[in-house]
Parts: C-alpha cells; sequence; structure tokens
C-alpha cells in the first residue's frame, strides 16, 4: 500500500537523520512537526499518521508532536522554513507555496498549466518528482540545510468563483481574486 510505503521511507529518513547526528545521544523528550491546517484535514492525519508510525517503528523511543494551525510559527506560514533550519521545529509537513519566497526552485510547481488537466496528470506530476525536476527541488531544499524526506499531494489549485464558469483571462475582467500572497501567485494573477 502506498501509505506504508511512504511511512516506511519518511521513517527511514527521519532515523537517518537522528542516527546520524550522534548515535550514542538520547533522543529528546519530543520532536516538533509543524503542520499549517487543522488536525482533521488531510495534512493533520498524515500527519498524525507520520508521527504514530515512528513512534511505532521505534518502540517508543522517537516521540513526534503535530503542532496543527501554524501554531509554531505564530500564523506566519513563510516564516517555516527559517524554523526548520534554525531547529525550533524538527519536521515540516510544508508547502512548496509557503517555502517558495526562499526557495525560488520550488515555483516550479506553482507554474500555471504546467501539468495539463486531464486523468494522467498525478501521473505527470510523479513522473517530475522523480525525475531530474524533482531532483532539482530535493537538491534546493538541501542547500539550505533542511533534510528532504518526501513528497505528498495537497490537489492542484484552482480558481473558483459564484459568477459563472472562468474558460478564458476575459471572463475574470472586473473580478477582485484572493490569491496566496507568495509572488508567482500574486504575478500570475495580475497577468491574468
Amino acid at each position: 500500500m502506498k501509505v506504508k510505503l511512504l511511512c516506511k521511507a519518511a521513517l527511514a529518513l527521519a532515523a537517518v537523520g537522528l542516527f546520524a547526528s550522534a548515535a550514542s545521544a538520547a533522543y529528546k523528550s519530543e520532536y516538533k512537526l509543524s503542520v499549517v491546517p487543522g488536525a482533521s484535514s488531510g495534512w493533520g492525519q498524515t500527519a498524525t499518521f507520520f508521527a504514530d508510525c515512528v513512534r511505532k517503528k521505534s518502540n517508543g523511543r522517537i516521540n513526534i508532536k503535530p503542532y496543527f494551525g501554524a501554531q509554531l510559527m505564530a500564523g506566519k506560514q513563510t516564516s517555516e522554513l527559517l524554523l526548520v533550519r534554525r531547529g525550533a521545529i524538527d519536521f515540516a509537513l510544508a508547502s512548496t507555496i509557503n517555502w517558495s519566497p526562499q526557495i525560488k526552485e520550488l515555483n516550479l510547481t506553482a507554474l500555471p498549466f504546467f501539468i495539463a488537466n486531464n486523468p494522467n496528470r498525478y501521473k505527470a506530476l510523479d513522473a517530475i518528482e522523480k525525475g531530474k525536476s524533482g531532483k532539482m527541488l530535493e537538491q534546493a531544499i538541501e542547500k539550505t540545510g533542511v533534510k528532504f524526506i518526501g513528497w505528498s499531494e495537497n490537489g492542484f489549485r484552482e480558481l473558483t468563483t459564484s459568477k459563472g464558469p472562468i474558460e478564458k483571462p476575459e471572463d475574470m475582467k472586473g473580478m477582485k481574486l484572493r490569491v496566496c500572497g507568495t509572488p508567482i501567485f500574486i504575478d500570475i494573477f495580475t497577468k491574468l
């Protein structure tokens, strides 16, 4: 099952990071896992599952506590990377959107129309993540001093409105749009 494989891979990489620092050092009583959405969201459930897997596979030696609702960064989502780099946060189930202001390469996943809207778009995204582009993104993250564990997905960005269908840029004329505050999204929707 894909979830079990993700859990095993995440545990292996987490263990590498934990054991590499000092094989004989004691574990911290708690490792902090940052999660922007709430506990009942898909992200929240994934974070809880990850923490449970690590606790179980380490026989209770490694305890990861998810902190939901951007608690560890006082709601400022774009500061998450800095806090991970400083060690104030041990793990982050993070969005490329929130980290892209500091790691420009992560904007690749936010490019409009980058992956066609068809039944195989998840297959295309998996190929990107496992290919040269994915490796480039992983390397860009690790250049900051943060260990990359793995990919997850959060669906695709969509524009929704109660005003009717949007099929071409002209259909947005006169609309006020609320978008993620990262520069690439502001630039894209300003141009559209």
